[in-house]
């Protein structure tokens, strides 16, 4: 069976209108993410303004059954393009590194013009037209699964360098799910900055938390090489997805208390990923340990304070140095292990001295009231 395509054209002027109007999505399940310097962007426009041509746009159209019924076209490739033109209409950036461009307005001979350093605006109005009226193709998609976004994605982007990010996006069995569980997490909402979660950087911190819960953390290894084959044929259950829901939100509620305590330096490294996943199974722990939901968070919130209060050496290092390798991961796990026994051991003493005293309180109050 095809897929149900078909070719139209817009100027750069529609561009930035639909952009105004909302009419652009660029928040595709996957993009390449990078981000253009003015300088590639100022190529784009001279070629716009030369009348060279540009690479088409590929996009999935969505029928918008609100206001109008305008459709909205979800860009799958295309979208550093746009933004480039949809800014420079805006008076965002001003042209750099490009040639003299030739003026022709029909009222006086044709002239060499230098835009470098100048905004939309700032350009001659003769030269604004050019730029307004330059079309540019677009293949848009109707219907589209899940899976054939992905396939057409990694079709487009045959030959072209991708990131391991961007490949592992591209491959990720669980994108969708993943995706879905993120768009409400509080904790995914505050850890990450929206440029990360734009360019979809907690795939990589729910793949990471699965498998230090799930997986054998002796044979872990977060390097591409050996991540990426986990993330293609991950299959999370929904009691899964359910439990790191779960530990998702005993970490948030951690870190709200050691930002109301002002403990911010711990705070930060408890929302570092690196810190933050080998912290899971240790949280896991503690759940497990205690029933009453704010005395865990209480208790974690001092384990991991003592923890950091004098971290070994061999954990530090291995939080900044290679982290995704399979030794640094087993160190940090070590390491955590190792203080969590010598830590459990102290505050079992501690109960049990607590719990002392407080039977010989109140045996010397019974001989009390008996004299």
């Amino acid at each position: 069976m095809s897929l149900n395509r078909a070719n139209i054209v817009w100027t750069a002027k529609q561009i930035a209108g639909m952009s105004k109007r909302g009419r652009l999505d660029f928040g595709h399940i996957v993009q390449r993410g990078e981000v253009w310097e003015n300088t590639r962007k100022s190529k784009l426009i001279e070629s716009m303004m030369i009348g060279y041509p540009i690479p088409n746009i590929y996009a999935r159209k969505h029928i918008n059954s609100e206001a109008r019924g305008d459709n909205t076209y979800v860009i799958m490739d295309g979208k550093q393009r746009l933004t480039a033109i949809i800014e420079y209409l805006n008076d965002e950036y001003e042209l750099t590194g490009i040639g003299e461009v030739t003026i022709d307005d029909m009222s006086d001979e044709p002239f060499q013009y230098d835009p470098n350093g100048k905004k939309f605006s700032e350009l001659p109005e003769s030269l604004q037209d050019v730029i307004k009226d330059y079309t540019v193709s677009v293949m848009y998609f109707d219907e589209l699964t899940f899976g054939e976004e992905k396939e057409l994605f990694k079709r487009l982007n045959n030959g072209k360098p991708l990131s391991s990010k961007n490949k592992m996006l591209a491959e990720c069995n669980e994108l969708e799910r993943i995706v879905d569980f993120a768009k409400d997490n509080e904790l995914i909402n505050e850890m990450e900055s929206d440029k990360a979660r734009e360019n979809k950087a907690y795939v990589a911190l729910v793949m990471k938390s699965w498998c230090m819960l799930y997986g054998e953390i002796s044979e872990l290894s977060f390097k591409s090489k050996t991540f990426t084959p986990i993330v293609e044929s991950a299959e999370i259950a929904d009691e899964e997805y359910a439990h790191i829901a779960d530990v998702f939100q005993f970490m948030h509620d951690v870190h709200t208390m050691l930002t109301d305590d002002n403990e911010k330096g711990v705070a930060r490294k408890l929302y570092t990923e690196t810190h933050f996943v080998s912290l899971l199974p240790f949280a896991e722990k503690y759940m497990n340990k205690y029933e009453d939901h704010d005395e865990c968070v209480e208790k974690f919130e001092e384990f991991v304070i003592d923890f950091f209060a004098d971290a070994p050496t061999e954990y530090l290092e291995a939080a900044s140095n290679a982290v995704a390798s399979n030794d640094s991961i087993n160190k940090r796990n070590s390491a955590l292990a190792a203080f969590l026994d010598t830590y459990s051991g102290a505050e079992d003493a501690d109960t049990v001295e607590n719990t002392e005293e407080a039977e010989s309180a109140e045996n010397d109050g019974t001989e009390c009231m008996a004299s």
